[in-house]
């Protein structure tokens, strides 16, 4: 199996070329949202890793933050697995 590849999520040159009109249409504004979401992500990331490195009075460090986000994520997949379980209590 090989590695996934960002780019295979995306139509080649060849396949642009074989859309129809109404094909274009539609792929036209999804892949400008896919560029903006894109650029907000890189744009949130360099914002934290610029908090990060500047306050200093909190003690916050991208690594941190890295590890709040994933525990964060985390529980929210247990509280979601347990909601689906009907078990909402704390665990």
């Amino acid at each position: 199996m090989t590695a996934p590849c960002w780019k295979d999520l995306l139509p080649n040159h060849d396949q642009v070329a074989a859309m129809t009109p109404k094909q274009l249409e539609r792929a036209a504004p999804a892949v400008e949202n896919q560029a903006v979401n894109l650029s907000y992500g890189v744009a949130a990331i360099g914002n934290l890793l610029a908090s990060a490195a500047l306050d200093t009075s909190h003690d916050i460090s991208a690594g941190k933050l890295s590890a709040n986000l994933t525990d964060t994520g985390n529980r929210i997949s247990g509280q979601r697995k347990r909601s689906k379980r009907g078990n909402l209590s704390a665990a």
